[in-house]
């Protein structure tokens, strides 16, 4: 008997150990957020005429109502830029990674040989107005956590209209929790597999939402190609966080996936008829 209440005290405490983990915020106001779509990385046309994460894809978003995604990170010198790669070979034909480059390398590289140039995130900011704005922050190294926090909450503080902030890196809206807890923060999260170069254990956490407990998360940006991982439907059906669905590429994805799962949604290459989108099913 003495065996029995011993294993069942453990599960509980499994149980009690995973829900603390897993647990998001639940208060704050996200409505200029929830119930749209987002352009990823720009209303861009994926060839050279109009890049992702250009001015123009940036500025074709905004004169047709939509929100955008779009991804910051360092250069050598310090500057905030608006670009996905680490490096410059798929967008720029360069050899080299952004962060080795100064600002006014960067301005020479043409996106796609197009007309377009890397954008400053401050840049951004005043083509998309007061539409909402999800920031990806990309970090490579630990390190650079905090001055890269820094540097986006300066930008984001001097702009009117919303932006909230997510990444992949728990250490990101766990900075943000402890430094700036007024400014929106999400979890950006998947189904990594062994590929993506990760230990077991960090993919089994960053797979199920199990860093939550870093910062706090007040939405949930996941992968809508893996709504079956029991993590991402747990916390969404237990806690009923909020959840931007990444990436949608068809009005028909959106219909079936994204009326299930998600509040919102971050779509490409297509243009849906209307920035807003219905209430998800319960």
């Amino acid at each position: 008997m003495i065996v029995l209440y011993i294993f069942f005290a453990l599960i509980a405490v499994c149980i009690l150990l995973v829900l603390y983990l897993m647990k998001p915020n639940q208060k704050r106001d996200l409505r200029p957020f929830l119930g749209r779509r987002f352009a990823h990385r720009g209303l861009h046309t994926g060839s050279g005429r109009i890049p992702e994460n250009s001015p123009a894809a940036f500025k074709a978003a905004a004169e047709a109502g939509y929100g955008v995604e779009l991804d910051v990170r360092h250069t050598q010198d310090h500057y905030l830029v608006v670009f996905h790669d680490s490096d410059l070979k798929r967008m720029c034909g360069i050899d080299k990674k952004v962060r080795e480059c100064t600002w006014e390398e960067l301005k020479q590289y043409p996106l796609l040989n197009s007309t377009e140039t890397i954008p400053l995130f401050a840049d951004v900011l005043r083509l998309m107005g007061t539409l909402p704005i999800i920031c990806e922050i990309k970090v490579e190294f630990q390190n650079d956590v905090p001055s890269l926090c820094r540097d986006t909450l300066h930008q984001i503080q001097n702009h009117h209209g919303p932006v909230c902030i997510q990444s992949f890196h728990p250490l990101i809206p766990g900075w943000f929790r402890k430094n700036a807890p007024h400014i929106i923060r999400g979890q950006l999260s998947s189904k990594f597999t062994k590929k993506d170069g990760k230990s077991y254990l960090g993919r089994f956490m960053q797979n199920h939402l199990l860093f939550n407990f870093l910062g706090r998360p007040d939405y949930v940006a996941y992968n809508q190609n893996c709504v079956d991982v029991w993590g991402f439907r747990f916390c969404r059906k237990f806690f009923h966080v909020s959840t931007i669905g990444w990436t949608f590429r068809s009005i028909e994805k959106e219909n079936s996936v994204g009326k299930a799962w998600f509040d919102s949604y971050i779509f490409e290459r297509y243009v849906p008829e209307s920035s807003k989108i219905h209430s998800k099913q319960s």
